[in-house]
């Protein structure tokens, strides 16, 4: 039945209603990046304001990272249990909560569970969010809508945050109340669009292969036909065709209604799975440590402080650009070329970065850094889902996820220890060795640009049962 499934998507046209479906699941990744970054903006004043060391700062954003992987392990096996679209909006909905909680919170403490209730959505929205689009469009047009996704969050997501933490602390924190205030409304704005993401989510239909794998194979053909057609809504009035032809109630096998961990580790999924868990530790903690750590490497070149803050703004702005291109390069490009590539680039940088004085050397370098992060960070989240066959592909790429949001809670605070220890040339050395891991981690995964995800199962089943076994 997968394979009329994949049959059916590639015949349909990409319409009205795949597009709106992608701005749904785009506009809730992006509040999502926001809501990851607003805690260490606001950091200087809740610090001055209730007295806190640096410590207990930074462990608010240490705090949501490790929330966000434990929220992407459970969201991964649930959404593969009760269906995608019922955990897209407990997702929308704890990480409401939890910016409503963190907007009024009283103390320390509270702020700090707040801050663990958003992770616990964020987390779990990243990988689903993937995976649902992997699952609605064809195989021609998949790489461009998760690179495109991958786009708005990790590109457009991080200057979105900077800006509105910019505005609400800078020019409108007097209206707002002073300083003591309008931190508060830079964690409480976010629950109004996430109200807006819950309310239009509704009309997000649960994905066709999660459905046809649970035997509902006439709502699969409605839902195919309304896709079709441009259509969400169930009762558009459009006219519903025979897409699959087995009988309702069809099962795709027999006992799939449990999806347990170890499924990942039988033969020909364990090593894609140990495959997506390196790739997405090297690009999530290689990703976050540069990040937080180009400032303190600006001023290691002789910059101010307001000097090293523009200069890692300027950096940031060609990882949007980056972003944008890895749209072209997850469409045209075949994955692992993409990892080879860009790894062989990102060393190249590393090693340069690690041995020049001059700050403006340094910019360019850190900017071409910033750019092949984002660009392979886009065919990271196309390469995830097409990894894993249907029954388990929302856990498989929760796992990674899971495993990468790890790399990034703990990859920080790696570097600041090296610092503190060795000195600024043990980041790099820390850098090459995760880049290092993505580039060998990729040459042993199968390249997936441009199949139909029923193959993915095919091939799998080949590596299990390989001729003359």
């Amino acid at each position: 039945m997968f394979s009329q499934l994949d049959a059916a998507l590639e015949r349909t046209p990409t319409t009205s209603a795949h597009y709106r479906v992608f701005l749904m699941v785009a506009a809730g990744s992006l509040f999502n990046v926001i809501e990851q970054y607003n805690a260490g903006y606001a950091s200087p004043v809740l610090r001055d304001l209730w007295g806190l060391s640096a410590t207990a700062v930074s462990a608010l954003s240490t705090a949501t990272f490790l929330a966000m992987a434990a929220g992407s392990l459970a969201t991964g096996y649930l959404a593969d249990r009760f269906g995608r679209k019922y955990l897209f909006m407990v997702n929308v909905g704890l990480y409401t909560a939890g910016s409503l909680l963190a907007a009024l919170a009283p103390n320390y403490l509270t702020l700090f569970i707040a801050r663990v209730i958003i992770g616990m959505g964020l987390g779990g929205e990243i990988g689903l969010g993937y995976t649902v689009l992997a699952e609605i469009v064809k195989a021609k047009v998949r790489g461009a809508f998760a690179s495109s996704l991958a786009l708005i969050s990790s590109g457009v997501g991080v200057f979105a945050a900077s800006g509105l933490a910019a505005l609400i602390l800078g020019p409108l924190s007097t209206p707002l109340g002073g300083e003591s205030i309008a931190w508060r409304w830079l964690f409480g704005i976010m629950v109004i669009p996430a109200f807006l993401i819950l309310f239009f989510r509704r009309y997000i239909p649960e994905t066709p292969r999660y459905l046809l794998r649970q035997g509902h194979v006439e709502e699969v053909n409605a839902i195919l036909s309304r896709f079709a057609a441009g259509k969400l809504s169930d009762g558009a009035g459009v006219e519903t065709k025979t897409w699959i032809t087995a009988a309702e109630g069809t099962r795709v096998s027999v006992g799939q209604e449990k999806v347990a961990f170890s499924e990942l580790f039988v033969a020909g999924l364990r090593r894609r799975t140990f495959v997506a868990w390196a790739l997405t530790l090297a690009q999530f903690g290689g990703f976050a440590t540069f990040a937080i750590f180009t400032p303190t490497l600006f001023e290691a070149r002789g910059l101010s402080v307001s000097s090293s803050l523009l200069f890692a703004t300027v950096a940031n702005f060609a990882g949007l650009i980056g972003a944008a291109v890895g749209v072209l390069t997850a469409q045209y490009m075949r994955r692992r070329a993409v990892y080879a590539i860009g790894g062989a680039v990102l060393v190249f940088t590393i090693g340069a970065l690690a041995t020049t004085s001059s700050a403006v050397l340094t910019l360019t370098l850190a900017a071409l850094m910033q750019f092949v992060f984002q660009t392979v960070n886009s065919t990271n989240w196309c390469y995830l889902p097409e990894l894993f066959p249907t029954r388990v592909r929302a856990v498989g790429a929760g796992t990674a996820t899971t495993v990468g949001m790890l790399a990034s809670g703990f990859g920080p605070l790696v570097a600041g220890a090296l610092i503190d220890g060795y000195g600024i040339p043990a980041v790099f050395l820390f850098l090459g060795v995760l880049v290092s891991v993505f580039c060998v981690a990729s040459r042993f995964g199968p390249e997936t640009r441009g199949i139909d995800l029923v193959e993915v199962a095919s091939d799998i089943e080949e590596e299990r049962n390989p001729i003359g076994a």
